[in-house]
């Protein structure tokens, strides 16, 4: 499982939490937090850091 979530993310904690409780559960979890992010930053074309997850993303697709 692959997580991607920015320290300015609604959802942040949540994300952790999921994180966690995947890990404590067993599996193997790939987590990305980027510093300054917001939720969907994925999305955004501009940033640098949306670009590296994009890319990321796609090669967990392709594999």
């Amino acid at each position: 499982m692959s997580v991607y979530t920015g320290t300015h993310d609604i959802l942040v904690t949540d994300s952790r939490a999921l994180t966690q409780r995947a890990r404590d559960a067993g599996a193997t979890v790939d987590y990305t937090e980027e510093i300054g992010m917001q939720h969907d930053y994925a999305l955004f074309p501009l940033i640098r850091q949306a670009h590296t997850a994009r890319e990321d993303i796609a090669r967990i697709l392709r594999a």
